[in-house]
């Protein structure tokens, strides 16, 4: 099988690249990252390539209706953001020195014009905060010891000054939570226990005066904690799913009461992705929905951005192989009520021969952050936006 399709999904990514730190480069990997916008082929701009080397697409976030993309690219970490809707990007913006291997594991997350990114740098958390929307970051502020590995870092700043970072450690979420907007962070406390030495995935988000934290307990069960007091004290674990995949991507997103999670569920042939939410600030939790169409390929990693009432999800699919997934392909839904979808869009031309989502949001038309590769570029990486027109 083409042992870079089942790659692309973030925790295989995550294990190419620790290894390469440890082991040297691994030979054969390669891929494109693509900023794609809402809408069928013939409503988008054509596609600009905005990173120069081999690399992958880590998350993107809206500071306000600046679109900043965070990505690794084969010497450390970048953003670059767009403040005309992805018409244009600024130049890279380095966080990490400019050397293979340093910087990865990255998640970014914003708010106003706050602009948020953790990552794995010589063995420590690191969290580094932008206060104009991503024109330039802080100095770097370690928020793990010497010689402490993390997995799956991820970052959600809200209302109030809140911002929350939380980690996977030895089967364990670990969060530390700011109140002033990233200046400084509480200890860090562990909010859920799950297998000791998995790297199972963990997600944040931050809605008015709450706090949602996600994580697993083993290779199937998916739970979620609250707090209503900035990290101080958290609820009891609610039961997300019992058929979830750690493996296969998982998202919240909220904003004001509402949230969602989305996650990818193995109740069907490998896989498909259902989402619940709550509007409530998590009190209760609706039945869960699928996001992915019943009847359709196999879909995972789910990506999901709520504002003004609109949910925007973006998740991929793939042909059943029998004893495996590939052609994988990315689609982009929207939802006004939570309920009810628009059909699926295709994301990416057919030129590409697979992809894979990697984030969505919106400055008035949608922009979706894709991962992905072609021949006709001999599976170099490459960067490229793509606008709603």
């Amino acid at each position: 099988m083409a042992v870079f399709v089942h790659l692309l999904s973030k925790p295989y990514l995550r294990l190419m690249m620790k290894a390469s730190v440890r082991w040297g480069p691994i030979a054969g990997i390669a891929m494109s990252i693509l900023i794609v916008g809402q809408a069928s082929a013939a409503s988008w701009s054509a596609p600009k390539r905005i990173n120069s080397g081999d690399g992958y697409a880590q998350g993107l976030a809206m500071a306000g209706n600046t679109a900043v993309a965070m990505y690794y690219d084969g010497m450390g970490a970048f953003t670059r953001r767009s403040v005309d809707g992805g018409v244009s990007w600024e130049p890279p913006v380095s966080l990490t020195s400019l050397a293979p291997g340093t910087g990865y594991d990255h998640s970014i997350g914003a708010y106003g014009t706050f602009v948020d990114v953790v990552y794995e740098y010589d063995s420590r958390l690191r969290y580094r905060r932008s206060i104009d929307a991503g024109a330039s970051f802080g100095a770097a502020v370690n928020l793990t010891p010497t010689g402490v590995e993390s997995w799956s870092p991820v970052v959600a700043h809200g209302p109030g000054g809140t911002v929350v970072v939380a980690w996977a450690i030895n089967g364990a979420m670990r969060a530390r939570v700011s109140r002033n907007n990233g200046v400084t962070f509480g200890a860090a406390q562990t909010i859920g226990l799950g297998q000791t030495y998995t790297d199972d995935p963990v997600d944040v988000a931050v809605g008015d005066g709450v706090i949602y934290a996600a994580y697993y307990l083993d290779s199937s069960r998916l739970r979620l904690k609250t707090s209503i007091d900035a990290g101080v004290s958290w609820s009891a674990a609610f039961k997300v799913s019992n058929v979830a995949d750690p493996h296969e991507g998982l998202d919240i997103a909220a904003a004001g009461t509402h949230a969602y999670v989305a996650y990818a569920a193995n109740d069907v042939s490998f896989f498909s992705v259902n989402y619940r939410r709550t509007i409530d600030s998590g009190r209760t939790w609706e039945a869960a929905r699928d996001l992915s169409p019943q009847g359709s390929d196999p879909a995972s990693q789910p990506h999901l951005f709520l504002r003004g009432g609109v949910l925007r999800a973006v998740y991929t699919t793939c042909i059943d192989m029998w004893d495996y997934c590939d052609i994988r392909t990315p689609w982009y839904m929207q939802s006004s009520d939570g309920r009810t979808w628009t059909t699926p869009q295709r994301l990416m031309p057919t030129t590409f021969e697979e992809s894979v989502a990697a984030g969505v949001g919106s400055s008035g038309k949608p922009i979706v952050l894709v991962s992905g590769w072609r021949a006709s570029d001999g599976y170099i990486s490459g960067v490229f936006v793509r606008r709603r027109l």
